[in-house]
């Protein structure tokens, strides 16, 4: 599988350590990903023009930035999932980003439910696409 056949992410967090645990955990349950790391906010409008995501995580330990990206997600591409990525997940935590417009918050800390999410945002995300395609086609 070459590098175009990879599947475009947008991670938006302040440690490029956190990019290299993403792509490990992806890869090791088989998804080929192509992460794309951004510190800053103000990049991720051009970014989702330039990159065309499937999938956008954020590192957000206080959700103090996602409005700003669900609002610019909303603007540009809005059938691209967002996911909040925490060190610390519950109920409460969970059920305050999907409210804010995320579609799930997970941890790295639990490997296998962040794939499990990833994949089905994945799946949703390439029906959605599909659907749309047909219908405006």
């Amino acid at each position: 599988m070459g590098e175009s056949d990879n599947v475009p992410i947008i991670i938006i967090g302040q440690k490029q350590d956190q990019v290299e645990a993403v792509n490990s955990i992806l890869r090791n349950a088989g998804h080929a990903v192509h992460c794309s790391w951004i510190s800053d906010l103000k990049e991720f409008s051009g970014a989702l023009h330039q990159i065309n995501p499937e999938l956008v995580l954020l590192f957000d330990e206080s959700n103090r930035r996602l409005a700003k990206v669900i609002k610019e997600r909303n603007r540009i591409a809005p059938e691209v999932p967002v996911l909040v990525v925490r060190r610390k997940i519950d109920e409460a935590v969970i059920t305050k980003a999907m409210r804010a417009g995320a579609k799930d918050a997970l941890s790295l800390k639990h490997p296998s439910r962040f794939q499990s999410v990833i994949e089905r945002e994945f799946r949703a995300f390439r029906v959605e696409r599909a659907l749309n395609d047909t219908l405006y086609s």
